[in-house]
């Protein structure tokens, strides 16, 4: 059975969805989130509570590196079609 058009645009475009979601909140959520926790301590006492905005995103960006170089290592043969 041949897929049709529809039928591959359709997998395409729920795969596309989803990542554009993933990476949307991805970059919009955490941020935002680590901004307010970071905040929420009007005076830090220690050095950690006075960086820990730049110390998540480093740590965020080291982990996104790393799932990012993975795929190098992880090979996925199939995916739904």
């Amino acid at each position: 059975m041949q897929p049709t058009l529809a039928r591959v645009l359709w997998h395409i475009g729920f795969l596309a969805a989803n990542l554009v979601a993933v990476y949307s909140l991805e970059y919009e959520i955490y941020p935002g989130l680590v901004d307010v926790a970071t905040r929420s301590t009007p005076n830090p006492s220690s050095a950690l509570q006075r960086h820990a905005y730049p110390l998540a995103w480093a740590c965020y960006n080291v982990g996104v590196t790393v799932s990012r170089l993975s795929v190098n290592f992880v090979r996925i043969r199939q995916v739904g079609l």
